[in-house]
């Protein structure tokens, strides 16, 4: 004999949210961690974007990381600052 479960139409939106968020939980360690630019290569393109590039906020700090290592290692060479 099979039982019938009536839900309400809000605890039929709290199941489908709750669904939906537990798909997304096991998905999301699938998909690539960062997603810088995505274009499609034609030959040019690539070149003229390499030209015209605006710093990421991954870029930044990378030039912080950079700018940090010179010092550090300009006061191991020398005692100073």
């Amino acid at each position: 004999m099979a039982v019938k479960i009536h839900l309400t139409a809000f605890a039929t939106v709290l199941l489908s949210l709750f669904l939906l968020s537990l798909a997304g939980m096991i998905l999301v360690p699938f998909l690539p961690a960062v997603v810088e630019e995505l274009f499609g290569a034609q030959g040019g393109e690539m070149v003229q974007l390499q030209t015209s590039h605006v710093p990421t906020l991954l870029d930044v700090q990378g030039m912080e990381e950079e700018r940090r290592q010179v010092q550090k290692e300009i006061v191991d060479m020398t005692g100073y600052w």
